[in-house]
């Protein structure tokens, strides 16, 4: 019961994780490299990065055991046209350097599974491999269990470890860091989920042919295969690789027996299992295949024929659909595309999906998966402590909003505190400034000897005529002459005193008597002497 719920929330964790991994595809074949990386919303696709190099002149099989060195470099000149934004790559080996069989087996769970297959007695019993086991990578996936029958189908795929080192030496010495390894029929097959409208309800087939590759992959709707390779004699090799189908008698013949050998394998098929195929999508590398499934549908009769397009339902930016149309035939781009699909599933999502969409045969996954894991432990474990660190910080500052509240009437009543202060404050500086002017004037009149009322009068015109910039150092009184000393800032604000003390009606005439020019602190200051003449004394004055 609990792992009845324990699984669906391992699934869901598992598809989310594998989701966020970038990988790039990368499809070697004699004679050029492409690349491709995808993107995922939901259902839809984009290309977000394709490329490819072609390698010139004579052409064979081998060309990859005896030039690794140059498809090295190809690749790595094109990812870094293609700024691949990704290390990880998804590699393919040819349909030939590998044993693909469904076998059937007594009915067994997952562990007791895993607890035979630790022994490789399983393997020695149930398929025939030409070398040792030890020579192999191997990998395994139950396709189906049937429980009223006891028995279970095992999807058992293998490659001699030699083969695939080839190719990942290439991704290697490129700057890559192959984590996938799939077979190329797969990955054409991983292509299929590119397609919004294909029907994989029913049995259909995906027949690659050319130079290199031939072969007739059916996949039931379980996802189950069923393979056979096409048989091309190095002659018919060469005259694909030489040029396309031009419709001589050499062709059609070619064709013919090609197409003999597909209407075979579909008419086998379709007797042991009792069903119909639906339809079979047709890839190539060769630059042009219309004229060729023209011909294959002449020859195989009952069952339809399509040039696959993986590109029919994808988004192409347009920085790529330019590069994506030089090519006449886009089926060419289907294995890339399908290996751009596939993830290094560090979690095991793909142990909830049956079919052969999650095929790796990666000889050291194992290691290289527990070192992604624990990359992705580290990665949402720091995300997990800022979550938690913000999760305090919110939780800090709820807190601190509720004890705000409380806060703002005292600083509401500290505010108004503070405004009656600084009225004070005001009040009080202008005060002083009074308090300094006055006591400026008293400290200037020291000289005048007299208790008179009229000389208490006379200093308040005297202080009421200064103006800011004017400074006075003294004032003396002498036979009815008042001699002003001071200091001001400009000859105009001179002249300004002066004129203000004519006006006084205790001063008969005031004139400038003396000017010179000081510094005081790095600033000029003009010095001058004023005398000022009394007016002649009233009774109101000398009360």
């Amino acid at each position: 019961m609990l792992k009845a719920l324990i699984n669906p929330i391992k699934q869901r964790l598992s598809k989310l994780i594998v989701q966020q991994e970038d990988v790039v595809g990368v499809d070697i074949m004699p004679g050029y490299i492409r690349i491709a990386e995808l993107d995922q919303s939901g259902k839809n696709w984009t290309i977000t990065k394709v490329g490819y190099r072609y390698v010139q002149g004579h052409i064979d099989i081998n060309d990859l055991k005896n030039n690794p060195d140059g498809y090295s470099s190809k690749l790595q000149q094109v990812c870094d046209k293609s700024k691949v934004s990704t290390s990880s790559a998804a590699v393919s080996i040819p349909v030939s350097s590998a044993i693909i069989q469904v076998v059937t087996l007594p009915l067994m769970s997952d562990e007791e599974l895993k607890e035979a297959i630790g022994t490789d007695s399983l393997w020695e019993n149930v398929v025939t491999l030409p070398d040792p086991l030890e020579e192999y990578s191997i990998f395994h996936q139950v396709i189906k269990r049937q429980s009223s029958e006891n028995t279970m189908d095992l999807l058992f795929v293998a490659s001699k470890l030699s083969d695939i080192e080839d190719y990942m030496n290439i991704v290697r010495q490129a700057g890559l860091n192959p984590v996938v390894v799939d077979v190329r029929c797969f990955s054409l097959r991983n292509a299929l989920d590119l397609r919004k409208k294909i029907n994989l309800q029913q049995p259909i087939g995906l027949l690659e042919f050319g130079p290199f590759e031939n072969y007739l992959l059916i996949l039931d709707k379980e996802g189950a295969p069923f393979i056979a390779e096409i048989y091309i004699s190095d002659a018919d090799k060469d005259l694909l690789g030489a040029s396309a189908a031009d419709g001589t008698s050499d062709f059609t013949k070619l064709f013919e027996r090609y197409a003999m050998q597909v209407s075979q394998v579909v008419a086998s098929y379709q007797s042991k299992y009792n069903t119909t195929l639906g339809k079979i999508y047709v890839a190539s590398t060769l630059p042009s295949i219309s004229d060729a499934v023209d011909q294959f549908q002449l020859g195989i009769v009952g069952t339809p024929l399509e040039a696959f397009d993986p590109l029919a339902d994808l988004r192409i930016p347009a920085n790529i659909e330019k590069k994506v149309s030089a090519e006449p035939n886009s089926s060419m781009f289907a294995p890339v595309l399908g290996l751009a699909t596939r993830k290094l599933d560090v979690f095991g999502y793909y142990q909830y999906v049956t079919g052969v969409n999650n095929i790796n045969l990666l000889p050291n996954r194992e290691s290289i998966k527990a070192k992604e894991k624990a990359k992705t432990y580290t990665k949402y474990l720091l995300i997990l402590i800022t979550l938690i660190v913000l999760a305090g910080i919110a939780w800090s500052f709820l807190k601190t909003f509720e004890k705000k509240g409380s806060t703002d009437d005292r600083m509401a009543e500290y505010h108004a505190v503070i405004g009656e202060r600084d009225n004070k404050m005001l009040e009080l500086s202008s005060l002083s400034q009074q308090i300094e002017e006055i006591s400026g004037l008293l400290e200037a009149s020291n000289g005048l000897q007299s208790n008179q009322s009229f000389m208490y009068k006379l200093l308040s015109d005297i202080n009421a005529s200064v103006i800011e910039g004017i400074a006075l150092d003294s004032i003396n009184y002498l036979d009815g002459v008042i001699n002003i000393v001071g200091r001001s800032l400009s000859d105009q604000n001179i002249i300004e005193f002066n004129s203000k003390l004519d006006k006084s009606p205790l001063i008969q005439r005031a004139s400038l008597q003396t000017m010179s020019v000081s510094t005081i602190d790095g600033v000029t200051v003009k010095n001058f002497s004023l005398s000022c003449s009394l007016a002649p004394l009233t009774e109101q004055q000398n009360e």
